[in-house]
């Protein structure tokens, strides 16, 4: 199964929590540790350990929703695009708001439920390269 890493505005936390939880119940395993604590300030150690999680993960979703575009301190996109470098899967939830969320292997999401459906898609590709 695929290992996931979410990322989003630290404001919108319990609505990445949601989707942590809908995410763990179908199977898949969230490698987000900031989403498992309650406090994280922002130092050297908390950037890696967040790097680290992404290093751990097949897929990046990031949540950027509408109203969001140029709210936050901008961790997401930095995850967003370390992820891209690193070759990770890379799903938007909600709308793109600069021109690296344009990208040609930029899957969108409208909702939760289309996360999980595009996680099937990928998990199935996946398989299929493999000849599984």
């Amino acid at each position: 199964m695929l290992k996931v890493y979410i990322a989003a505005p630290f404001q919108l936390k319990s609505e990445a929590v949601v989707l942590l939880a809908l995410l763990q119940g179908a199977g898949y395993e969230v490698t987000s540790t900031w989403l498992r604590v309650t406090d994280m300030p922002d130092t050297d150690q908390a950037a890696r350990l967040d790097l680290a999680d992404i290093d751990r993960s097949d897929v990046l979703v990031a949540m950027n929703p509408h109203g969001w575009e140029s709210k936050g301190t901008g961790g997401r996109h930095g995850e967003f695009l370390y992820a891209h470098a690193k070759g990770k899967e890379l799903i938007l939830l909600g709308v793109r708001s600069n021109v690296f969320h344009h990208l040609s292997n930029v899957r969108l999401a409208g909702c939760r439920a289309e996360v999980l459906v595009l996680l099937v898609r990928l998990w199935a590709e996946r398989r299929a390269a493999v000849g599984a």
